[in-house]
Parts: structure tokens; sequence; C-alpha cells
């Protein structure tokens, strides 16, 4: 879903009537929306674009550990890459520390996993319930999956947002209660129509 929430989500070629990020923005629209000016909507389509950008370095990142079947190799403890070719940053071209700095955030995240652990990335997910009450024809992308050896699951989506320290000692309650509400949809759906359990989640 990266950041465009409006833009048409297919499986196979079956145009999807909900996606998830369309969903839940539905939801907090009408409390924490105002009426954006020219300039506001302009700030916000350069942050969404930055967010993209951000997306695409941590997705390469992570598939530079990968094997063809999704999992890491390490030698003495340390990561082996599968693919030495350089990155190029889209969110940091000017290498200002950014990419240093997801770079970090991704060895991190991958060695904090146990051996065997199965990583997907940009995974599909899809309810085809629609029309019961209560139900909807929706699906979205979870950007990190992994699957570790007892079964567990953690799922994960990026967001990069920027932080008005003024008046937040974090990011904002609202912002936070957004991507809560996006992470509950998407287990939602594991649970439903995948068979995943409360459980199953990590």
């Amino acid at each position: 879903e990266k950041g465009e929430p409006d833009k048409a989500y297919f499986i196979g070629l079956k145009q999807v009537a909900t996606r998830v990020t369309r969903y839940v923005k539905s939801l907090v629209k009408s409390r924490f929306d105002k009426e954006r000016s020219l300039l506001d909507k302009t700030v916000d389509d350069q942050k969404m674009a930055w967010g993209t950008k951000g997306h695409k370095d941590v997705e390469l990142l992570i598939k530079r550990y990968l094997t063809s079947e999704g999992k890491l190799v390490k030698v003495n403890g340390q990561l082996i890459p599968q693919n030495t070719e350089p990155i190029k940053s889209e969110m940091d071209p000017r290498n200002i520390g950014l990419f240093t700095t997801l770079q970090e955030y991704v060895l991190d995240l991958l060695n904090s996993y146990p051996e065997d652990t199965v990583f997907r990335l940009e995974q599909p997910i899809y309810s085809d319930r629609g029309g019961k009450t209560g139900e909807r024809d929706i699906a979205g992308t979870v950007d990190f999956m992994a699957i570790m050896p007892d079964g567990k699951r953690d799922i994960l989506y990026w967001k990069f947002v920027s932080i008005n320290k003024e008046k937040y000692g974090d990011i904002a309650w609202f912002k936070q209660n957004e991507w809560n509400l996006q992470m509950l949809e998407y287990k939602k759906i594991l649970k439903r129509d995948y068979g995943l359990k409360d459980t199953d989640f990590g």
C-alpha cells in the first residue's frame, strides 16, 4: 500500500473494493482531518513520496540478506549478504545519515530472530467476504512478516512520519492510533481468512 490509499488495489485481475489503508483512513478522517490548504497538501504529498522511498530502501536492505527461500545465512554469528550489489538510497540520495540509520535498524531487526525464521516482504492478504454484515471485500499489503520456527508470526508495517517536538515527545497519539487500527485490521484478515489465532502472533 506504501502510503497510497487511494490507488486501486488488485488481487489477480479482481479489483478489491476496499484497501486496509483506505478503510483505516475513513475511520479517523472525520475526527482528525481538517480542511487542508494548497501548501498543506503539497507538504503532505512530499511526505508521502519520502515515505514511499523509505519503504523501498528498507525492502532492498532486507532483501540483501535473504536467500531464495526467505531465510538468513550466518557465519560465526554474522549475517552474510546474499547480494553485494550497492544500494542507491532513494530516501537519502545525498547521504546525510538516514540510510545508515536504516541499515543499522535492518541488521538489528533481522538479528533479533531465531535461526530458520522465514521472512516475507510485501505480502498481500485478502478477505473476499464482502456483502455480509460487518464484513468487507478488503485487502492490504503487510510490509514485513517473520514466520518463526515455532510457527509464531511477527507482522510489521513501516511508517515514516515527522514529529513536532514542540508539541509531542513522541509520534502523535492519533498517528499511533491509526497505525494500531491498521495492524488490528491485518490481524483480523489473517485470523478470519488464513486460519491464524491470537496465539500465533509474536
